[in-house]
């Protein structure tokens, strides 16, 4: 049995291929996104091997926290595509990479958009990471920068004036994801002790005018 992301022409062909060398090989229809929607058993990934992901071209907020939570706490070797919104589709299924962030109409994923909620939190719901208060409280941020409701929490006006002041100054994708990595960890590393009410507080106020 062989699979690919959706279950199109890159597993469909490696089948053919098989079956032109007499082995009895079939493909997973759907891929293995139909697969891991319907929350069927996944395989350890192996040592050694890593996962891609693709999506759209000069990222910002979602584009940049995606990354930054996989690496963190699903695959620290995953690698990143950034390609133009036309090329997500063909480039997932020539790399056998996952989209994520894309409308419906670029290409089919569970890692996207869903009402309220951005693609931050679909990778969460995904790989059951809801249980940490402090990435729980990071998606708010996340959400909130992403989707222009800046006044749902303090802090999302700050990531999304940090991410478009990176963006302009990083012309290639991949140096803005590697420059913005450690800025996630420190936002990560405030939430961690805001859950637990042991944030630093910075108050001091000055003096009036001297009479």
């Amino acid at each position: 049995m062989v699979y690919c992301v959706h279950g199109h022409e890159v597993s469909q062909q490696a089948a053919a291929t098989l079956h032109s060398a007499g082995i009895d090989a079939g493909f997973l229809q759907g891929g293995i996104h139909a697969w891991q929607a319907q929350t069927l058993p996944l395989a350890v990934k192996a040592a050694g091997s890593s996962t891609r992901w693709v999506t759209r071209e000069r990222p910002k907020v979602d584009r940049i926290a995606c990354p930054w939570l996989v690496r963190r706490f699903v695959d620290a070797e995953a690698s990143f595509l950034y390609v133009t919104p036309g090329q997500v589709a063909s480039t997932a299924e020539r790399e056998v990479a996952t989209p994520f962030d894309v409308a419906p109409h670029l290409a089919e994923t569970l890692f996207t958009h869903d009402g309220e909620q951005c693609s931050f939190d679909a990778f969460i719901r995904q790989y059951r990471l809801g249980g940490d208060p402090a990435l729980s409280r990071l998606a708010e941020i996340v959400r909130a920068a992403d989707t222009d409701r800046l006044a749902q929490t303090p802090q999302a006006a700050g990531l999304l004036a940090l991410s478009l002041g990176m963006s302009r100054l990083m012309a290639d994708d991949h140096d803005m994801l590697e420059a913005m990595m450690p800025m996630y960890d420190a936002l990560y590393a405030w939430c961690q002790e805001a859950v637990t009410g042991q944030d630093e507080k910075h108050n001091w106020k000055p003096e009036g005018p001297a009479a």
